[in-house]
């Protein structure tokens, strides 16, 4: 079985992570450009390889929430607080298989309102665009 680093639930919010335009702004950016590699949608991940990978994204995003600039850093920490869960509901489906997974995104998308998570994603996407001239589709 392969997996996807990350699936289209913990995608959507994270859809909004690109960033550049003073200190704080510049490094969000120089940490979002490192996170284009760790949050490819595209790469599918083997089980062996999955753990690593799952340990790396939660690497990059606390990155990611410890650079955000103060305009955006409650909007990022809720993404990241999501975006870990989600994370956490792949190491499941990886040791217990898909139903134990299946049954934690219930959970989870009742954990997390769901029109404050599209608030912060578009907060955050709106920000990175105006500040930084980096396509923010990259996660979607």
């Amino acid at each position: 079985m392969k997996i996807r680093l990350l699936g289209a639930a913990a995608v959507l919010p994270l859809s909004a992570l690109v960033a550049c335009g003073g200190d704080a702004t510049a490094d969000f950016c120089d940490t979002m450009k490192e996170a284009e590699e760790t949050f490819d949608a595209e790469e599918e991940v083997s089980d062996e390889d999955a753990p690593e990978k799952l340990d790396e994204a939660g690497e990059q995003l606390n990155k990611l929430k410890d650079a955000a600039p103060d305009e955006i850093s409650d909007d990022m920490d809720l993404l990241v607080e999501y975006s870990e869960a989600y994370l956490d509901l792949a190491r499941v489906q990886l040791e217990d298989g898909d139903e134990a997974a299946m049954e934690g995104l219930t959970k989870l998308s009742e954990d997390f309102d769901q029109e404050e998570l599209e608030a912060a994603s578009d907060s955050v996407t709106e920000f990175t665009e105006k500040e930084c001239d980096i396509d923010s589709d990259f996660l979607s």
